[in-house]
Protein backbone atom coordinates (compact mmCIF):
# COMPACT_ATOMS: atom_id res chain seq x y z
CA UNK A 1 0.00 0.00 0.00
CA UNK A 2 2.83 2.44 0.85
CA UNK A 3 4.36 1.66 -2.51
CA UNK A 4 1.11 2.59 -4.27
CA UNK A 5 0.90 5.86 -2.34
CA UNK A 6 4.49 6.73 -3.26
CA UNK A 7 3.85 5.95 -6.94
CA UNK A 8 0.66 7.97 -6.88
CA UNK A 9 2.46 10.93 -5.23
CA UNK A 10 5.33 10.72 -7.73
CA UNK A 11 2.86 10.62 -10.65
CA UNK A 12 0.92 13.57 -9.21
CA UNK A 13 4.15 15.58 -8.89
CA UNK A 14 5.22 14.70 -12.45
CA UNK A 15 1.77 15.67 -13.76
CA UNK A 16 1.92 18.99 -11.88
CA UNK A 17 5.32 19.73 -13.43
CA UNK A 18 4.11 18.84 -16.91
CA UNK A 19 1.02 21.01 -16.40
CA UNK A 20 3.20 23.97 -15.35
CA UNK A 21 5.40 23.51 -18.45
CA UNK A 22 2.36 23.29 -20.69
CA UNK A 23 0.88 26.46 -19.16
CA UNK A 24 4.17 28.32 -19.73
CA UNK A 25 4.28 27.19 -23.36
CA UNK A 26 0.61 28.16 -23.75
CA UNK A 27 1.34 31.71 -22.42
CA UNK A 28 4.20 32.10 -24.90
CA UNK A 29 1.98 30.98 -27.77
CA UNK A 30 -0.75 33.41 -26.66
CA UNK A 31 1.80 36.27 -26.67
CA UNK A 32 2.94 35.34 -30.18
CA UNK A 33 -0.71 35.13 -31.29
CA UNK A 34 -1.47 38.62 -29.89
CA UNK A 35 1.55 40.11 -31.69
CA UNK A 36 0.60 38.42 -34.97
CA UNK A 37 -3.03 39.53 -34.60
CA UNK A 38 -2.00 43.15 -34.00
CA UNK A 39 0.33 42.98 -37.01
CA UNK A 40 -2.47 41.67 -39.21
CA UNK A 41 -4.77 44.47 -38.07
CA UNK A 42 -2.17 47.03 -39.03
CA UNK A 43 -1.42 45.59 -42.51
CA UNK A 44 -4.44 46.94 -44.41
CA UNK A 45 -3.40 50.54 -43.60
CA UNK A 46 0.36 49.94 -43.78
CA UNK A 47 1.29 53.29 -45.37
CA UNK A 48 -0.64 55.27 -42.76
CA UNK A 49 0.80 53.20 -39.92
CA UNK A 50 4.36 53.51 -41.25
CA UNK A 51 3.90 57.27 -41.40
CA UNK A 52 2.63 57.34 -37.81
CA UNK A 53 5.56 55.24 -36.69
CA UNK A 54 7.98 57.52 -38.52
CA UNK A 55 6.48 60.56 -36.78
CA UNK A 56 6.74 58.79 -33.45
CA UNK A 57 10.39 57.95 -34.18
CA UNK A 58 11.10 61.59 -35.12
CA UNK A 59 9.44 62.93 -31.98
CA UNK A 60 11.36 60.45 -29.85
CA UNK A 61 14.63 61.35 -31.58
CA UNK A 62 14.01 65.07 -30.98
CA UNK A 63 13.19 64.42 -27.35
CA UNK A 64 16.37 62.35 -27.03
CA UNK A 65 18.44 65.17 -28.55
CA UNK A 66 16.83 67.71 -26.19
CA UNK A 67 17.55 65.47 -23.21
CA UNK A 68 21.16 65.05 -24.36
CA UNK A 69 21.58 68.83 -24.62
CA UNK A 70 20.01 69.33 -21.20
CA UNK A 71 22.26 66.66 -19.70
CA UNK A 72 25.32 68.25 -21.31
CA UNK A 73 24.41 71.64 -19.82
CA UNK A 74 24.29 70.02 -16.36
CA UNK A 75 27.31 67.80 -16.94
CA UNK A 76 29.82 70.50 -17.94
CA UNK A 77 29.68 72.48 -14.65
CA UNK A 78 29.71 69.25 -12.64
CA UNK A 79 32.84 68.04 -14.40
CA UNK A 80 34.51 71.42 -13.87
CA UNK A 81 33.66 71.33 -10.17
CA UNK A 82 34.87 67.72 -9.92
CA UNK A 83 38.22 68.64 -11.49
CA UNK A 84 38.58 71.65 -9.21
CA UNK A 85 37.87 69.58 -6.10
CA UNK A 86 40.22 66.85 -7.25
CA UNK A 87 43.01 69.38 -7.77
CA UNK A 88 42.34 70.93 -4.36
CA UNK A 89 42.47 67.50 -2.76
CA UNK A 90 45.78 66.71 -4.47
CA UNK A 91 47.20 70.02 -3.27
CA UNK A 92 46.13 69.26 0.28
CA UNK A 93 47.65 65.81 0.04
CA UNK A 94 51.01 67.21 -1.09
CA UNK A 95 50.94 69.78 1.73
CA UNK A 96 50.14 67.05 4.22
CA UNK A 97 52.95 64.90 2.88
CA UNK A 98 55.40 67.82 3.22
CA UNK A 99 54.33 68.47 6.80
CA UNK A 100 54.59 64.80 7.62
CA UNK A 101 58.11 64.72 6.19
CA UNK A 102 59.05 67.79 8.24
CA UNK A 103 57.73 66.11 11.38
CA UNK A 104 59.75 62.98 10.58
CA UNK A 105 62.89 65.06 10.08
CA UNK A 106 62.31 66.89 13.37
CA UNK A 107 61.81 63.62 15.21
CA UNK A 108 64.99 62.22 13.70
CA UNK A 109 66.85 65.37 14.71
CA UNK A 110 65.40 65.07 18.24
CA UNK A 111 66.66 61.49 18.47
CA UNK A 112 70.10 62.56 17.29
CA UNK A 113 70.26 65.44 19.77
CA UNK A 114 69.01 63.22 22.59
CA UNK A 115 71.65 60.59 21.77
CA UNK A 116 74.35 63.22 21.62
CA UNK A 117 73.22 64.63 24.97
CA UNK A 118 73.21 61.17 26.50
CA UNK A 119 76.76 60.56 25.28
CA UNK A 120 77.92 63.90 26.64
CA UNK A 121 76.23 63.18 29.98
CA UNK A 122 78.13 59.91 30.11
CA UNK A 123 81.34 61.75 29.22
CA UNK A 124 80.58 64.26 31.97
CA UNK A 125 80.11 61.51 34.53
CA UNK A 126 83.29 59.75 33.34
CA UNK A 127 85.34 62.94 33.46
CA UNK A 128 83.96 63.78 36.87
CA UNK A 129 85.02 60.35 38.16
CA UNK A 130 88.43 60.75 36.54
CA UNK A 131 88.87 64.11 38.17
CA UNK A 132 88.08 62.66 41.56
CA UNK A 133 90.66 59.91 41.03
CA UNK A 134 93.41 62.27 40.02
CA UNK A 135 95.41 64.16 42.48
CA UNK A 136 93.77 67.26 43.80
CA UNK A 137 96.75 69.54 43.34
CA UNK A 138 97.63 68.75 39.67
CA UNK A 139 96.41 71.66 37.60
CA UNK A 140 93.09 71.58 39.28
CA UNK A 141 91.94 74.90 37.87
CA UNK A 142 92.38 73.78 34.22
CA UNK A 143 90.41 70.59 34.87
CA UNK A 144 87.74 72.53 36.66
CA UNK A 145 87.50 75.01 33.79
CA UNK A 146 87.27 72.15 31.28
CA UNK A 147 84.52 70.45 33.29
CA UNK A 148 82.62 73.72 33.56
CA UNK A 149 82.85 74.13 29.77
CA UNK A 150 81.48 70.65 29.24
CA UNK A 151 78.66 71.27 31.73
CA UNK A 152 77.87 74.54 29.96
CA UNK A 153 77.76 72.76 26.58
CA UNK A 154 75.44 70.13 28.02
CA UNK A 155 73.09 72.81 29.33
CA UNK A 156 73.03 74.48 25.92
CA UNK A 157 72.24 71.16 24.28
CA UNK A 158 69.43 70.50 26.74
CA UNK A 159 67.95 73.90 25.91
CA UNK A 160 68.18 73.01 22.19
CA UNK A 161 66.43 69.70 22.85
CA UNK A 162 63.67 71.44 24.78
CA UNK A 163 63.25 73.94 21.95
CA UNK A 164 63.04 71.15 19.35
CA UNK A 165 60.46 69.33 21.50
CA UNK A 166 58.35 72.48 21.79
CA UNK A 167 58.62 73.08 18.00
CA UNK A 168 57.61 69.51 17.31
CA UNK A 169 54.61 69.63 19.63
CA UNK A 170 53.51 72.91 18.00
CA UNK A 171 53.87 71.33 14.56
CA UNK A 172 51.57 68.48 15.54
CA UNK A 173 48.82 70.72 16.75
Amino acid sequence: MDLDIKKFTANATRIAELTALAEGANRELEDVYRVNKKTMELLPEADKNIEKLQQLVNVTAQRLVALAEKWESHRVPLIAKYRELKELNETRMTESAKRLEEIRELRERMKEVAEETRKKDELHVQLAKELERQKKDVNRSSYTRRIMEIVSNIRKQRKDIDRVLVDTSEERF
